[in-house]
């Protein structure tokens, strides 16, 4: 990653090689997927949250209903 801002900060007159782009779209591709699988764990982890919540509130409104 600090390799991409080395490059990314250069001058226009320096100028990116070809090279240099692979390496930073190489770079953008893992991070595009390590995004996707981080916001697949957060949305695993809010429906178990969810599903949790649900239950609480189902067993809460069965042991108010018996008192």
């Amino acid at each position: 990653m600090n390799f991409c801002i080395t490059v990314l900060s250069r001058s226009e007159e320096d100028g990116i090689g070809i090279e240099e782009l692979d390496a930073i779209q190489s770079d953008l591709e893992t991070l595009l997927a390590a995004a996707g699988l981080r916001l697949k764990q957060l949305e695993n982890e809010k429906q178990i949250l969810v599903n949790w919540a649900d239950k609480k509130d189902i067993k809460g409104f069965k042991s108010s209903k018996v008192l």
